[in-house]
């Protein structure tokens, strides 16, 4: 065999082990790029839910101050009905205007009921969202985990390959 064959030979053999950590690097850089990706996601999906809490406690509190303020409201009304009965010569706490007074009460925890469960129906949404986005920041975590793993494989793939093109040049260097 002559020396320009080892040396051609020689070549081929470093230009593919080259080739093969070439490749092996690339698979992992972008495994690792496409991890910080998803790792990026994972953290906005976080976020997400922290916000969703976020309204989901604003949402209760509003809905409370509401609730006091419509509280507020129906006691002046009814202490404005029983004056207006004591005003014309009845008496506020008998008859027809205390039935008046209780009906007007038990509409008032009525709308105070309804307004409650409206507001645990917004806050339960709320929260729900905030849960989503929890499992979709898990989801890319687990998907960034998934890329770092195929871009072992490709690297480990790469390599296998790479052995093997230098194994099969070396075999046809030995044999010419």
């Amino acid at each position: 065999m002559s020396t320009e064959t080892n040396a051609a030979g020689g070549g081929a053999i470093a230009l593919q082990a080259y080739g093969m950590m070439y490749q092996k690097r690339a698979a992992r850089a972008s495994a690792r790029a496409k991890r910080t990706a998803l790792e990026y996601n994972a953290r906005i999906s976080e976020r997400n839910a922290k916000a969703a809490d976020i309204r989901a406690d604003f949402s209760q509190l509003v809905s409370e101050i509401d609730i006091t303020k419509f509280r507020d409201d129906a006691d002046r009304f009814n202490r404005s009905v029983g004056a207006r009965y004591r005003a014309s010569g009845f008496r506020a706490n008998t008859g027809t205007p205390r039935q008046v007074m209780i009906a007007n009460a038990a509409r008032q925890d009525d709308e105070i009921q309804a307004r409650r469960m409206n507001a645990a129906a917004q806050e339960t949404a709320l929260r729900e969202q905030g849960v989503n986005e929890r499992l979709r920041g898990t989801l890319f975590r687990n998907e960034g985990a998934m890329a770092m793993q195929a871009g072992q494989i490709r690297a480990t793939t790469a390599t296998i390959q790479g052995l093997q093109n230098m194994s099969k040049t070396a075999y046809m260097m030995a044999g010419a």
